[in-house]
């Protein structure tokens, strides 16, 4: 088995697992079926998704609630093939994402593959314009995997995240042994990302970027990642302040520990900020003192307009782009080539035309069928909303936590 794809599920609505199983179905892996896998490991559910793995044929087992870090360690024992990717149970990907990851993996004997990411709100999708792990081109070799990883400091959301991602499956078995050695495990929440990526960017020996596809990050109210309550935040703080405190230990005895504490102390602030701001929005004043000890700082300061500023440029898609990727998909699996009408000044479409061209899929002869891939269609509603200046705007004026920024996000 070369992939194995990991889905882990706590009562996830069935609309929202259908439409992640029919994406991975529904996409270049239709190339090498029989060689990847989904493994889809059920947390304790109280919804049956009996029809949804008999109908996309996925390997599944059923647990008692025991939390997201324990289902994902379950993921990863299931997991046959040589290379393993997560997969968020709400989430979607384009028609060209995994198996560009497989192959640069296996040519490069790659650890750890990257590939691009977007965001998908119930009224749009978009993608960060000045993310660099989608501007990277270039390996992260040896002891400059880790340093990849943490010179970021917590500020480029693709880094720190485990759905973006292919593994050499072993390396992150070993990572998940790290995290719990670490004695973190049961301090970890929504910070379990940033803990296996961090034991797995640790022994990597060579981290490919791709870039040929984009995973799709759903937007949701009903996210466990929301700080919903007092103790929910708590909770969240417990477990970053546990992970970031691991990863010092972590880097104890390396040549570059100087350098990479820096790293780590920035991303520690940073966090601090975001922390403060989201108690100080949903008025948690009684958090104040547990935030200052938690993370060992004299004074509470808020989150700063560079803390978000590479989700400031937004590159949108069209609102036709599901129909677009299924005309990439049908010209990728193809018998035939075919030549191509197509919108050059759209990046991703542009991008996709010269892989499918590399292929051999698309070509100039005359003779062979024409298909015309349409313009995205983005209303100037949707333009003028997602406008940089206007992003940045909010951030001054939306406080992160305040009621007037989560009333604002249901319109974005």
């Amino acid at each position: 088995m070369k992939l194995s794809i990991i889905i882990c599920v706590y009562n996830t609505p069935r609309e929202y697992l259908d439409a992640a199983l029919h994406s991975i179905k529904n996409s270049t892996l239709q190339k090498i079926e029989g060689e990847y896998e989904i493994c889809m490991v059920d947390d304790g559910s109280t919804l049956d998704y009996t029809e949804l793995v008999k109908l996309y044929g996925v390997k599944y087992t059923k647990t008692e609630n025991r939390g997201i870090l324990s289902a994902r360690l379950t993921g990863a024992r299931m997991a046959t093939g040589e290379y393993s990717a997560f997969f968020d149970s709400d989430d979607t990907v384009s028609y060209n994402y995994h198996l560009p990851m497989l192959r640069r993996a296996e040519d490069t004997d790659a650890d750890i593959a990257f590939n691009g990411w977007a965001t998908h709100t119930e009224r749009a999708r978009y993608y960060p314009k000045k993310d660099c792990s989608m501007l990277r081109t270039e390996a992260a070799l040896g002891d400059g995997a880790l340093k990849c990883f943490l010179e970021n400091e917590g500020r480029q959301h693709s880094f720190y995240v485990l759905w973006n991602k292919l593994f050499r499956t072993s390396l992150l078995k070993g990572a998940f042994e790290d995290v719990i050695s670490a004695a973190i495990a049961e301090r970890t929440s929504y910070s379990e990302d940033a803990a296996i990526c961090f034991y797995a960017f640790k022994e990597a020996k060579r981290v490919e970027f791709v870039n040929t596809g984009l995973y799709f990050y759903r937007i949701h109210g009903s996210q466990v990642v929301n700080p919903t309550s007092e103790e929910k935040l708590r909770a969240q703080i417990d477990g970053m302040t546990a992970t970031l405190a691991a990863m010092r230990t972590g880097i104890v005895g390396r040549a570059d520990e100087a350098e990479l504490l820096v790293h780590v102390n920035e991303w520690a602030a940073l966090m601090a900020r975001a922390h403060y701001s989201v108690a100080r929005g949903a008025g948690y004043l009684s958090l104040y003192p547990y935030i200052k000890e938690k993370y060992g700082i004299k004074s509470l300061s808020l989150s700063t307009v560079r803390d978000g500023e590479v989700y400031e440029h937004k590159i949108l898609l069209g609102d036709n782009f599901e129909e677009v990727d299924s005309i990439l998909l049908g010209i990728s699996c193809g018998n035939e080539p075919v030549r191509v009408k197509y919108p050059r000044r759209t990046p991703y479409i542009a991008r996709a035309v010269r892989e499918l061209t590399k292929e051999g899929m698309i070509t100039t002869d005359t003779s062979a069928k024409l298909v015309v891939i349409p313009k995205y269609k983005i209303p100037f509603k949707k333009k003028l909303l997602y406008n940089a200046f206007l992003y940045k705007m909010g951030l001054i004026f939306f406080k992160k936590g305040s009621r007037a920024r989560n009333f604002l996000k249901k319109f974005i």
